[in-house]
Parts: structure tokens; C-alpha cells; sequence
């Protein structure tokens, strides 16, 4: 097979450079979830260290904004992982990404309030779940930029086109291979 006919499916002259460009394509998928699972190990753990602070200030809804927002982390993933790896209609994924900013803009509302709550009712703000909960409320304003100017460029621009596979479609038969050694 001849690279030219190789470079004009994939737009890469190099089978060497399309391999490092698939490693970089899974490594940044391996990036992302990566993060998501630090992030929800490091929620979880805070939770259970901090757990005190539901009892000794039972008015702040620190402890609670910190659980919903663990539990809901993987909202923020829902739109990347439906967009690239299924093959839903761009309809749905538009719905999932206006459901998406919606749950976050109520979790930032909640948020906001329960962590200047906690800061007022209980006179404290040093814990790690404090600063986890401050994290998370940045992490969830900044989602809802990116959601928002999602929802403008689909409704601005619409359905984007399909994007060609870089993986080369090469046709393999059997009769290519030869098998001298054969257990049959």
C-alpha cells in the first residue's frame, strides 16, 4: 500500500506520527479520567474526615452542597463522553448539555449559599471540606461558561459536521497472511 494513498484517508504522512497521535488522543481521554477519579476520591474522603461538622453546626449545608456535588461530578463528563464515544443524535447531546447547565447552575446557587453559610453560621472556614467545597464551586462556575457557550455555538452554528475517522480503513484477507506452522 502506498503512503499516498495512506496520507489522503488520514491527512498523516507518517505511520509513526499517527501512532503518536493516537497515543496523545488516549492519553488526554486517560487525563480527564484521571482527574474525575481524583476528584471524586478526594470528595469522598473529606466527607468521611469532616463528617463531624454536620453535628457540631447543624445549620450549615456545607456537608450536603460537598455530597450532591461529589455525586454529580460525572455531570460535567456527560456531554465529552456522549459527543465522542456513542453515536447519539445531536439532538440529544444538546438536550443533555441544556440538563447539564441547568443542574450545575442550581448545585453553584445551592453552593454559594451553603458555603457563606457555613463561613457565617459556624464561625469557621479552615476545614479541607470548606476548601474542597470552594474548589468544587469554582470547578462548577467555570463549567457552566464552557456549557453556556456550548449551548450558543449549537444554537448559533448547528449540527457540526462529521469528522473523518483518522484510523485508515486498509482491508485485510485471510490469503494475505501465510501460516507455514498450522495447528489445524
Amino acid at each position: 500500500m502506498s503512503s499516498d494513498y495512506r496520507s489522503g484517508i488520514t491527512g498523516v504522512k507518517s505511520y509513526k506520527c499517527l501512532v503518536f497521535l493516537l497515543i496523545l488522543a488516549y492519553l488526554s481521554v486517560f487525563f480527564i479520567f484521571s482527574i474525575f477519579a481524583a476528584y471524586c476520591s478526594l470528595g469522598i474522603y473529606y466527607l468521611t474526615q469532616d463528617y463531624y461538622i454536620r453535628e457540631q453546626c447543624p445549620e450549615s449545608i456545607l456537608w450536603d452542597y460537598v455530597l450532591v456535588s461529589t455525586i454529580l461530578a460525572g455531570n460535567k463528563l456527560s456531554v465529552y463522553l456522549l459527543k465522542n464515544f456513542t453515536n447519539v443524535k445531536f439532538s440529544f447531546i444538546k438536550k443533555i448539555n441544556i440538563a447539564s447547565f441547568f443542574i450545575e447552575a442550581s448545585l453553584v446557587t445551592v453552593g454559594g449559599f451553603g458555603l457563606f453559610d457555613h463561613n457565617l453560621a459556624c464561625q469557621y472556614d479552615n476545614t479541607n471540606l470548606w476548601k474542597f467545597g470552594i474548589a468544587s464551586f469554582l470547578l462548577q462556575i467555570i463549567y457552566i461558561f464552557v456549557a453556556t457557550y456550548k449551548m450558543l455555538m449549537d444554537y448559533a452554528y448547528g449540527e457540526p459536521f462529521k469528522k473523518r475517522n483518522i484510523v485508515p480503513d486498509i482491508q485485510i484477507n485471510m490469503d494475505d497472511f501465510i501460516m507455514d506452522n498450522d495447528v489445524f
